[in-house]
Order: C-alpha cells, then structure tokens, then sequence
C-alpha cells in the first residue's frame, strides 16, 4: 500500500559549455553560457505543498523567470523583494527585467571545480583556503528552493503529520497526464576522445589497467566520453549535505586506492571493477594530465573523497528534507551543480556539449520496503559499513530481484578487499546492483570478503 502522494514536480537546468581556448589537458579554461529552458514545477495533491524561489512568495507553479532569478540571486549576492526585484547588498533595487536576467545569466562561467562536501568548492589550484571559490564567481551554478505547505496543523501538535520530501527516481505522469522526468543528468552528445598524450583506462570488466597511446588531433581512441559524467550536484538542507553522481562514465574521483588494497583478477567481480574506478594509475583524465606534465596533479586521499550517491533508489539516497511542526513546515534546499575537475570524464571533449539536468520531487514513497546491510566480516568498533533502505517497486527490479548500488570499497590494513558475498563464509559473490530477495523477511545482510 503507497502513501497518499502529496508532492510531483519537476524543473529542468539546459547547460551548454563553450570553449573560449585549447588546451591539451583537464581542468581547462572554458566559458560557459548557462540558462534555463522548458522549466516548470507542478505540484499535484490535495494536501497542498508549495514552492518558493524566495522564501516569500509561494506558489504551486515556479516560473522559468523565477528559477534564473534564484541562479542569478546566488551568483551576485542579491535578494528578492516582495515585487520580485533584485535587492543588492547597499539595499538598491534592480528590476529584474528579462533582459537583466539573461545579461547576468551570461555572465557565468562553468569551470571544473571540486567539493569534498558538496558546499565548499575550490578552483583548479588546489585544495586550501585560498582557492576556495563561491557562487558569486560563477564556476559553478547554484540556487535555493523552499518547500512548504498549506497543511492545517491539529490543535494537539503530537498528532500532527511529518511530510517527507524525496527525489524522484523514476519517470511518470501527473494527474493530468503531463510527462515529469525522473531526477537525472542526460546529454545526448557523446564525443570520442582524441588523446594527444598517453594515458591509461581500465577495463570495465576486470578493472585491469589499460594503456592509450597519443592518436593527434585527427586519430580515434575508441573512447567514448559524455559531459554527464564528469558532472556533480549536490543538496544542502539544515540537517544533511549529499552529493549524487548518477553516471560514471570513465570511471570517478582520481584517488590514491590502487591494486594493493582490493582483488584484480579475470572473472569480473565487484572489487575489480569498482575499486578502479577509483584509482589514479586507471583514470584517465589524472593520467593524462600527468602525461603532459609529470606531477602536475595529485590524486585525492581515498579516506577523504565524499560519498557520493551513484543511484536514488534508497531512501536513504532520495531523501531531502522533513516539513514539520518543529521547521513551521517550511524548509530550504540548496542545490549546487557543477562539472567535477577530479573525475576522470573531465576531459576536453566535454566542451561545446549540452547537458540537461532535471529534479522531481515526490512524497509517493512505498511502504514495502526492504534494509540491507553491508557488514565488514571482521571485528571493528564500526562493523555495519553501509546501510540501504529499498523501496521494493516494479520500477525497481528485474526478473532476478531488486537493483542495489554498492557502497565504496572499504579498507583494512594488511588484507585486500575481494568483494560482497551473501554469507559470512563468502561462498556466492553478492552480484553487482543485484538484489535477490528473501521473501520471507525484510532484512539482507552482505558480507566483506577479504585475502
């Protein structure tokens, strides 16, 4: 049984990035002309959920004008007044003209840019406090959305309703059949990467090395790279900060983990193609950089990446916020959206590419649920390493069960990680975003197998 549905609404972000230069490596310089296109919110339900670009005004319908306001208002420091004008840091008021609107707009530049934490960005010159980068520099977009709710708060506060706001994770239809997107980053450009330098990739498959040799300007590598892959967004509330990656493309953040502390063998299980993703000697973009420039960058520290959501079919993953009595059932969300320096799609092919980027919303969650938990195998003070919560839909399975995305490859001084298995003895590997469920009880437990 589902939940009266009390919120579905959607918006869409249309990113092209432009080339202003060349460069033979990533973290290039380019310009980017960032606007907003076929964007709405709808919300759908009897209990009456509204939005707000300004904590202000509320309504059921944000307006394309209202989102590049909120882009704009992040980017130059301003407010919004009750008119909808601009209201800068001397308390001036700026009309908030179309033609206004489009000329800051233009203004911002995307660059890639890297967080730890989804709130803190630094620019392509390290990671301290001098290059610390904020929307006002227009590197990365961002915005703010307030939820609220018309919602008649009984007399007896302790009876009162606890609305839980979750992204949507699947395509549907409202009640008026108009089409809503799932949560996604999608381009329809996928561009194969000329190499001018050496460099290295891995096998999906194995996770073995595999080694690229300079094609010019005019060869074809065989590698294929879209621009949604390098990219990031994240959400910040008052209680949590998530950062997604939706696709991995190429492989993800460059980092220190190498084959001494996870399985590399032939037979294509989890650890080999997971932890190299992971690592810089397969990454494409590190190793390519480095070709050029021996040194000239340096791979993150593992135990300090973010965790980053590859998939929103946890609670845990598409949670965003809670409308309650304690909050006035109002809440801010902050959404950052940027292309990734540190990820190994950050090449630069992506420039001239489109990217979409489109968020639902959705209060219909399922009931059904079902816990997974990711148990270490050995004992440590912190044996549980990762916890899901499945909402068990037929948009969230197959023929063989229920889709799972494996948490990160975990660590353990003088072994090798060689993969989830269903029992503690690790006798049938846990296959990768496979879930066969029990249908006997509402809790799986995945056990760490370790050589």
């Amino acid at each position: 049984m589902k939940r009266k549905r009390l919120l579905m609404s959607f918006m869409t972000l249309l990113i092209a990035i432009v080339a202003v230069s060349t460069s033979t490596y990533a973290w290039f310089e380019m310009n980017k002309e960032v606007w907003v296109s076929d964007f709405g919110i709808n919300v759908i339900g009897d209990e009456g959920i509204f939005l707000s670009v300004d904590g202000l005004n509320y309504t059921e319908k944000i307006t394309e004008l209202d989102l590049k306001k909120a882009i704009v208002c992040k980017y130059k420091n301003f407010s919004l007044n009750p008119s909808g004008d601009f209201v800068d840091s001397k308390k001036n008021v700026i009309k908030a003209t179309e033609a206004t609107i489009k000329n800051y707009i233009s203004e911002i530049e995307m660059k890639p840019v890297t967080s730890l934490n989804g709130k803190t960005f630094y620019n392509h010159l390290g990671m301290n406090d001098k290059n610390i980068i904020n929307p006002s520099d227009g590197n990365y977009v961002s915005f703010d959305i307030y939820f609220g709710t018309n919602y008649e708060v009984p007399k007896d506060t302790s009876l009162a309703k606890n609305i839980k706001i979750y992204l949507n994770s699947k395509d549907s239809r409202s009640t008026s059949n108009e089409f809503i997107s799932a949560t996604q980053i999608k381009s329809n450009t996928l561009e194969n990467i000329k190499l001018l330098n050496k460099c290295n990739s891995y096998d999906p498959l194995t996770g073995k090395v595999v080694n690229h040799f300079a094609t010019g300007k005019d060869g074809v590598s065989g590698l294929n790279l879209s621009v949604k892959d390098a990219m990031r967004f994240s959400i910040i509330t008052e209680s949590q900060s998530s950062i997604y990656e939706l696709g991995e493309g190429l492989g993800s953040y460059a980092t220190n983990l190498d084959e001494t502390k996870y399985l590399i063998n032939d037979e294509g299980n989890s650890p080999a193609a997971y932890g190299a993703k992971y690592d810089s000697s397969k990454n494409i973009s590190y190793t390519y950089i480095n070709s050029v420039a021996a040194g000239s960058s340096t791979a993150l520290d593992y135990n300090v990446i973010p965790q980053t959501y590859k998939s929103l079919l946890s609670l845990e993953a598409s949670y965003i916020t809670t409308l309650n009595v304690s909050n006035n059932y109002i809440a801010k969300a902050t959404f950052n959206i940027w292309v990734e320096g540190n990820d190994a799609d950050c090449m630069d092919n992506i420039i001239g590419s489109f990217v979409e980027c489109s968020f639902s919303f959705t209060n219909d969650v399922p009931e059904d649920t079902h816990e997974i938990e990711f148990d270490l195998n050995y004992e440590t003070v912190n044996k549980i390493f990762d916890k899901q919560t499945l909402t068990l839909t037929q948009d969230n399975a197959n023929n063989n069960g229920y889709y799972v995305t494996l948490p990160a490859i975990p660590l353990r001084s003088g072994y090798k990680f060689a993969g989830w298995y269903l029992e503690e003895t690790c006798t049938n590997i846990f296959e990768h975003k496979n879930l066969l469920k029990p249908a006997s009880i509402n809790k799986t437990i995945i056990y760490a197998k370790w050589v």
